[in-house]
């Protein structure tokens, strides 16, 4: 799923980057306490399909960026999951490949351009994309970044 959606709001304009949307997370584990019945029976319906997968049985994820653009700035909010990083608790992160900075340059952001970022929260869903790899070395993705 190739989604991305567009607000503006007076001279801000406010773009969604999807790096992966997909099945992610078993409903058990998100909410322990409803039964697999009440699951498939009502929430399952409610929240179907783009919070939860029927087929699946499992809630929905986003790994998503949002750009926004104002004032002759652009700010990244949350910069995803990354690529090639060590994530073996969590399958869908562990050594992703992913064309992200296409992503990006898709809605004319390219990565020298950026000029903060922003993180709500440090899990690694968050800042994967905050550095990149180079060579040997991990470098910052946006390098004009403060």
């Amino acid at each position: 799923m190739r989604l991305m959606e567009r607000i503006v709001l007076g001279d801000m304009e406010i773009v969604r980057v999807l790096e992966w949307q997909g099945p992610f997370m078993p409903a058990a584990q998100l909410v322990p306490e409803l039964s697999e019945r009440a699951w498939r029976g009502g929430v399952a319906g409610d929240l179907a399909p783009r919070h939860y997968d029927v087929d699946a049985a499992a809630y929905v994820g986003a790994l998503q960026t949002w750009v926004v653009r104002g004032g002759g700035m652009t700010v990244l909010v949350d910069t995803g999951v990354g690529d090639g990083r060590e994530r073996p608790l969590t399958p869908v992160f562990h050594h992703r490949r992913s064309d992200f900075l296409e992503r990006l340059a898709e809605v004319g952001v390219h990565p020298e351009e950026v000029d903060a970022v922003v993180n709500t929260h440090l899990h690694a869903d968050h800042v994967g994309w905050n550095t990149r790899r180079q060579g040997e070395e991990w470098v910052p993705a946006f390098p004009n970044a403060v």
